[in-house]
């Protein structure tokens, strides 16, 4: 089998590794630094310590279109233009799938149609920039279709020897979960340069208050967000005392296992790359809007993340404490 996987992220990487077992794989990136770089190979730590290592084919364009599967391991924001570029090099009956940040329903439909199919990938993956990845949540993928039909469900039957996948009806259910947990987890820590565990521990109701705004704006667009792992949102929204009890086992098991993390996302921004917070919270308030559904923390936090990435805005917890006064 022939697997077209686009970015040498550390999605990216992870998944050629994973796919190499059942089929050639080969990425595709924009940056000829990148084939010097991965010319040797690359590799991916289990959290065991196991290193399990392949030999890639590391190309900067294409030029057929022998493609048995595709998968587009890109930002948001890059997904529209890479895909178009891509597509005179992919067969009309070739899965096109998007392992991508936020909800992007809307862009692979438009452009990949009924071969669509969306990803939410349930792993944590980190990478050295030298070919070398490592596993950092375990977990697999949920993938959907993006307009009905047996797409994904071919899908799972081709890589499923590789990567644990579960096929999903609603995708858009599923992607918004993860996207409400990148919102408290990446979004927060862009804005304040703290670890999880200090946002937990100095602004509680601020995280409580992006998931009551983001649940209630998925409820009023008729999307019912699913469990993302320990989280079942329609109980952790609850105003009475089983919501409470919740949310505490909630932010505890969230600072047991999450709470020294800090945000690579901080890092890329920091260096001088753009975010993905408009397919993000972002997404979250322009919902809002169109629902009718006030969202004042998320477009706070928009903010504030538009003004770190333009230099205007130092991160600091006060960014954040100062959000109480809109609740």
């Amino acid at each position: 089998m022939q697997i077209l996987v686009v970015g040498a992220g550390a999605i990216g990487g992870a998944m050629a590794v994973k796919l190499s077992r059942i089929g050639q794989v080969t990425m595709l990136t924009r940056r000829s630094q990148v084939v010097d770089l991965l010319k040797e190979g690359i590799s991916l730590t289990s959290l065991d310590g196991s290193v399990e290592e392949c030999h890639p084919c590391v190309v900067t364009q294409l030029d057929d279109d022998k493609w048995d599967l595709v998968l587009l391991c890109v930002r948001a924001y890059d997904l529209e233009d890479t895909l178009a570029s891509i597509l005179p090099f992919v067969k009309e009956d070739t899965p096109i799938v998007a392992l991508t940040n936020g909800v992007v329903v809307g862009e692979m439909t438009a452009l990949a149609g009924d071969r669509g199919v969306c990803a939410s990938v349930d792993f944590g993956v980190g990478a050295s920039g030298d070919g070398k990845y490592y596993i950092k949540i375990d977990g697999g993928i949920k993938i959907g279709d993006t307009v009905g039909g047996t797409v994904a469900s071919r899908v799972k039957d081709m890589i499923s020897d590789a990567i644990e996948v579960e096929v999903v009806e609603d995708i858009v259910a599923s992607t918004y979960s993860k996207l409400i947990i990148n919102a408290i987890i990446t979004y927060t820590a862009v804005v304040t340069g703290s670890t999880l565990r200090d946002i937990i521990a100095n602004c509680r109701e601020v995280l409580d208050q992006i998931i009551y705004e983001a649940y209630a704006v998925a409820k009023a667009s008729g999307i019912e967000p699913a469990s993302y792992r320990k989280i079942v949102f329609r109980v952790f929204c609850r105003r009475d005392i089983i919501g409470g009890m919740f949310r505490s086992c909630v932010w505890k098991y969230m600072t047991d296992n999450y709470g020294d993390r800090t945000s690579t996302t901080a890092e890329r921004i920091a260096s001088g790359m753009k975010s993905e917070v408009d397919y993000i919270t972002g997404y979250v308030v322009s919902l809002g809007k169109k629902a009718g559904k006030p969202t004042p923390i998320n477009e706070a936090i928009l903010d504030m993340v538009k003004r770190v990435e333009r230099g205007e805005l130092t991160p600091s917890i006060s960014n954040l404490t100062g959000l109480k006064s809109l609740m």
